[in-house]
């Protein structure tokens, strides 16, 4: 009897290690998003005079994958885009160059470097752009235009990950971007106390201050944006 009792709490805790997660989606504040979420993304930024001329929308108020066993861990991480009315979607992994979906509406990941227990993968700066580049409006002191300056709707993606070469991922949720008049305008705020915490090249290479040219900001709630600096 005693071997039998063995044998069924070994079976209990063989399962409890398969059904483990190893990774996680947390926005900017750390808060896991559920699997099976799925986000609605309505705030967009116009680029102002002084701003690269294009429509951007962040993916949320900051978002990465944590490691959330407690070891070391190697991940993929998958997009997929499953409707889209027009524009470019691109994942942009903090300090890395961006993916853009023209070739595939399928972007994988699947040589993540190691994460450490309880560490944090970035790709806050991932964004769908659904208009291309446009010539500023003296009157609005805006490049495009917000109904016409890009594609109106909504582009849906699937995002998941899990352990390297997995076959059922951790976590899946949705996001989707909305882009249309009724969205808010979010690239005209002011700082108030939401301070500077990174400026990058338009690569993802860190730098120490603003260069001339193009720069990626990144302010302390997650939010990015692309400055031009003449």
């Amino acid at each position: 009897m005693k071997k039998i009792f063995t044998l069924c709490i070994s079976l209990l805790m063989g399962c409890a290690a398969l059904n483990a997660q190893t990774f996680a989606f947390v926005d900017g504040k750390g808060n896991t998003i559920e699997n099976g979420s799925t986000l609605t993304l309505t705030e967009y930024e116009f680029a102002v005079e002084g701003f690269m001329p294009d429509v951007q929308i962040p993916i949320t108020e900051g978002f990465s994958v944590k490691n959330v066993s407690g070891a070391t861990a190697d991940f993929d991480i998958k997009f997929t885009v499953t409707s889209k009315p027009g524009g470019t979607f691109q994942v942009c992994p903090v300090g890395e160059s961006c993916v853009t979906d023209v070739a595939s509406p399928i972007i994988s990941f699947t040589n993540r470097p190691s994460l450490a227990a309880g560490a944090t993968d970035d790709y806050s700066l991932t964004e769908w752009k659904p208009g291309a580049m446009g010539t500023l409006n003296p009157s609005t002191g805006m490049y495009g235009d917000p109904v016409t300056g890009g594609a109106i709707g909504t582009c849906s993606v699937e995002i998941e990950v899990g352990p390297r070469g997995y076959t059922t991922p951790d976590s899946k949720i949705t996001a989707n971007f909305v882009f249309g008049t009724s969205a808010g305008i979010s690239g005209v705020e002011t700082e108030k106390d939401n301070a500077v915490v990174g400026y990058y090249t338009i690569d993802g290479v860190e730098l120490n201050a603003p260069q001339k040219g193009l720069n990626i900001v990144k302010r302390a709630d997650g939010i990015t944006t692309k400055v031009l600096v003449k």
